[in-house]
């Protein structure tokens, strides 16, 4: 059982830690996630923005995130 994070950066390319650890793709990105709650990092040089997202199966989530 899985669910959907699709997670948009502005600017693109940028890091993402799912639950601590570095995913191999930078953003924007499609990620399948079990189903329950996760940690969400976006890193961008030493600044981090952090979300929590609640999964479901076969939900599906957008994120947008971006630095001003």
């Amino acid at each position: 059982m899985t669910g959907t994070l699709n997670l948009l950066t502005d600017p693109p390319g940028l890091t993402v830690m799912i639950d601590g650890r570095e995913h191999p793709q930078k953003t924007p990105v499609s990620l399948t996630l079990p189903i329950g709650p996760h940690r969400i990092q976006v890193v961008k040089g030493t600044e981090r923005q952090e979300l929590q997202v609640d999964l479901s199966d076969g939900q599906f989530v957008s994120k947008t995130i971006s630095w001003q």
